[in-house]
């Protein structure tokens, strides 16, 4: 199980320990190298900072990622191994809840209790297993489904700049697959797309 707690509560092993602290970039000697994109955890002071593995430097060293703040992570600070890559629940119960990537809720509701957890680094199915629909999506925006119309089952891109209305039209296709195609949408927020994350929580 990789969502934070204690460590050594979860009764896992250490691998070794932090060398370099470079921001949120970590260089840790381990006893033995673990895998790419492995969960590691270091935990001080009643908090638990995690760390993946993004590369092996050499037989004895690795580059790690945290994903939490770096400030607190020191030399020497033991790191463990929790022995799988980083999971995020993946349920029903997920619907219409605002989560963090360890899948902790920041919309002070309860936590979630889901059964299933998944790989964040899960294969793709192959190229050779997607089914091509053909269909047009249809979005209940008039001069999209006139321009430039969505396929069903393929992928989209918005590109302008700031303040010309990117987050206005993807609150408009959220609320179009809802009441249109009764779909759900996932509005996933990395680096500075966070901010929309917000203000589509408050306005949707």
């Amino acid at each position: 199980m990789t969502e934070p707690a204690g460590c050594r509560e979860q009764g896992l092993i250490p691998i070794g320990s932090i060398v370099e602290v470079h921001g949120p970039v970590a260089v840790i000697a381990c006893d033995t190298l673990p895998p790419l994109h492995q969960a590691l955890c270091a935990h001080i002071n009643g908090e638990t900072f995690l760390f993946e593995v993004h590369q092996h430097l050499d037989e004895r060293h690795v580059r790690a990622i945290t994903l939490h703040r770096s400030s607190g992570l020191y030399r020497g600070m033991t790191v463990f191994d929790t022995g799988a890559p980083l999971h995020v629940p993946v349920a029903p119960e997920c619907l219409g809840r605002l989560l963090n990537i360890f899948g902790e809720p920041l919309d002070d509701k309860p936590p979630l209790t889901p059964q299933q957890y998944r790989n964040v680094h899960s294969k793709p199915a192959p190229l050779s297993e997607a089914v091509g629909v053909g269909e047009v999506l249809q979005t209940g925006i008039k001069v999209i489904d006139l321009l430039c119309p969505f396929v069903k089952g393929g992928k989209t891109g918005l590109f302008g700049g700031a303040g010309v209305g990117k987050t206005v039209l993807i609150m408009e296709f959220m609320h179009s697959v809802a009441t249109l195609h009764q779909g759900v949408s996932v509005f996933a927020g990395v680096g500075e797309r966070i901010r929309e994350g917000h203000e589509l929580w408050h306005e949707i």
